[in-house]
Formats: structure tokens, sequence, C-alpha cells
């Protein structure tokens, strides 16, 4: 059971193994597109987010302000 580096699926599958993998791959398509547009939407934030981490002294290794459990000077604070 495994997908050739072509994209062909292997003969041996049941019908029922095609649909699953077939779902599997849209879904890690869909969720690659989320995560793309979700890292557009924290860059367009950042410099809100490095304007308010100056007015409320951010320090350097302070969590970032976005959520992403990040030290601010490497996440936004770049």
């Amino acid at each position: 059971m495994y997908i050739d580096g072509f994209g062909e699926i292997d003969e041996d599958l049941s019908e029922e193994e095609i649909i699953e993998i077939k779902g599997l791959i849209a879904e890690n398509e869909r969720l690659e597109k989320e995560s793309e547009e979700l890292v557009k939407k924290i860059n367009e934030l950042k410099p809100q987010i490095h304007a308010l981490a100056k007015e409320l002294n951010i320090g350097r290794n302070d969590p970032c302000l976005c959520g992403s459990g990040k030290k601010y000077k490497k996440c936004c604070g770049k």
C-alpha cells in the first residue's frame, strides 16, 4: 500500500484504501493552503505587533504578542 514518486497508486490497494488516500491528499492540500494564509495574516500584523510591543515595553525575551509561543526576538521582533 503506497503511492510511488509519480503519484501513481499501487494496484494492490482496495477501492476503500484508494478513496481514503485521495481524501488524505485533499486534506493535506487544504491544510497547506490554510497554513499559507495564516502566515500571510501574521506577516501583515507584524508591524502592529511591533508597535504595540514597543508601547508596552515588551522585552526581547518575553513571549511574542502574536501568540505563537516563541520569544518576541525570534518571532515578530525580527
